[in-house]
Order: C-alpha cells, then sequence, then structure tokens
C-alpha cells in the first residue's frame, strides 16, 4: 500500500491586532490610533455633554415685557407673604403695592421687643439672627405671630428710617447695603388678610398694616 502521504502544514492565520508577543518581542502597531477621550468636567462644574446640548436647544433669553414700572406690586402666602413685605419696603420706589395674606412687618422675626422670651442659640435654632437679643440667645420661631401683642409697630417702623436710603439710580450704588426712601411708601398701596388663624393671634396682621 505505500506509506501515507506526510501531513500537510496548517493555514496560516492571520495576525491580530489582539494577540500577545512573544518573549521579548514588542506589540505590533495598530493600523489607527484609537480616538482621543473627552476631557472631563473641570472641578465643580454641573454642566455636562447633555446639559450643554440641552441648553443650546431649549434655552432661550427671557423676552422684554412691556411693564408700566408706575404698576408693579408684589404678592404672596405665609412665608412668601413674609417676603412680599420685605420686598416691597426695600424696592419701595418700584413697588407701587402688596397683596399679602398671613404677612409680618418688615424686620419683625428678628426684632426682639421688651416682653419677648429667648430661647438658647443652638444649629437647631430657626431664628439664626437677632436684632437686641444677648449673646447665645435668640427668639422663638414666628415670635411676631404667636404673640403678636408683644410687637411694637412703632419700633419697627423706626428701624426701617434708620437703614441708610439708597442713592440714585439703585441701591447697587451703595452695594446693597441699604433700602429705598421708606417715603415711598406713603404712595403705595397695601391689601391684608390672614386665613392661618391658629397661628396668626390677636392683631398680627393689624402690626404689619
Amino acid at each position: 500500500l505505500g506509506a501515507p502521504p506526510p501531513p500537510s502544514a496548517p493555514p496560516p492565520q492571520a495576525e491580530s491586532a489582539h494577540a500577545l508577543p512573544a518573549h521579548g518581542q514588542h506589540p505590533p502597531a495598530l493600523a489607527s490610533p484609537p480616538p482621543p477621550l473627552e476631557p472631563a468636567p473641570e472641578a465643580g462644574s454641573y454642566f455636562t455633554p447633555l446639559a450643554q446640548l440641552t441648553s443650546r436647544f431649549f434655552v432661550r433669553p427671557l423676552p422684554r415685557l412691556n411693564v408700566d414700572r408706575a404698576s408693579i406690586a408684589v404678592g404672596g402666602f405665609s412665608n412668601s407673604g413674609d417676603f412680599a413685605i420685605q420686598f416691597q419696603t426695600v424696592f419701595s420706589a418700584t413697588v407701587r403695592g402688596v397683596c399679602a395674606d398671613d404677612g409680618q412687618p418688615f424686620g419683625c422675626a428678628t426684632t426682639r421687643f421688651p416682653r419677648d422670651a429667648l430661647i438658647p442659640q443652638t444649629r437647631a435654632s430657626s431664628v439664626p439672627h437677632c436684632n437686641g437679643c444677648p449673646p447665645d440667645l435668640t427668639l422663638p420661631y414666628d415670635h411676631c405671630k404667636s404673640h403678636s401683642h408683644f410687637v411694637d409697630p412703632a419700633l419697627l417702623a423706626a428701624h426701617a428710617k434708620e437703614l441708610p436710603a439708597c442713592p440714585a439710580p439703585s441701591y447697587e450704588a451703595a452695594g446693597g447695603a441699604c433700602i429705598d426712601d421708606v417715603s415711598f411708601l406713603n404712595a403705595s398701596r397695601s391689601y391684608l388678610t390672614r386665613s392661618e388663624c391658629r397661628t396668626y393671634t390677636g392683631p398680627a396682621v393689624e402690626n404689619t398694616r
């Protein structure tokens, strides 16, 4: 029958870019370098590529409105009513009216009156700043609402008049450490209501007026 034919050599295999090099050899160079990685956002940056894409297509500049500057008013309920009163007083040259439901008088929340009780000032205190309190003591939260008969509106009015008035044209000229002249309030109109009868006791709303 004769001797069998010699075994044929295996077909050559294509070199893989991921094949491990033999000992002592350098790995083969890739046909093309990998694409560069995107740079990481800077520390403290809140913008991600998605946010940048969203802002590019969905953020639009605010429109210029035809506002009657002589008829600007603010309003709010409860804590936003407090804010409306503060805002009207600080910017009384611009704001001509306020509508506040359960709002406190200007500066009342942080002002100590002679009959007010005091509590220790801690991290849990809800009144971190108090005008007229001894060190390490502060006022109870909402003392102008729950103990409205302690409030002296004349004292609050005097404190507001003592604050530096902003020079023309705006409070920015004084770095924000001023309010508009309180005499502008004489021409403003106020609408005050009360709905939280359990919180706003006694003359709480009348004190704001």
